[in-house]
């Protein structure tokens, strides 16, 4: 959903917060697959702080997303 499809829909997420989910995304699945991985604290807090950071980001994008849907809706 990072990319805009011409004629039907503009992309939900900018490049900034496809990286964050995308990030997010990765460790997900480290932490979903790997069993007896065991996690590092200091990338799991650095991880928290980028999305704290990066939140506003991903809401404006989530929030231009429903404009342009709630104005399909309406034509």
């Amino acid at each position: 959903m990072y990319m805009a499809i011409p004629g039907i829909r503009p992309k939900l997420l900018s490049q900034e917060s496809y990286r964050i989910l995308n990030e997010l995304r990765g460790f997900r699945h480290i932490f979903r697959h790997a069993y007896d991985y065991e996690l590092d604290p200091e990338r799991v807090d650095s991880l928290k702080q980028k999305i704290a950071v990066k939140w506003d980001y991903i809401k404006k994008d989530m929030h231009s997303f429903m404009s342009f849907l709630q104005d399909v809706l309406r034509d």
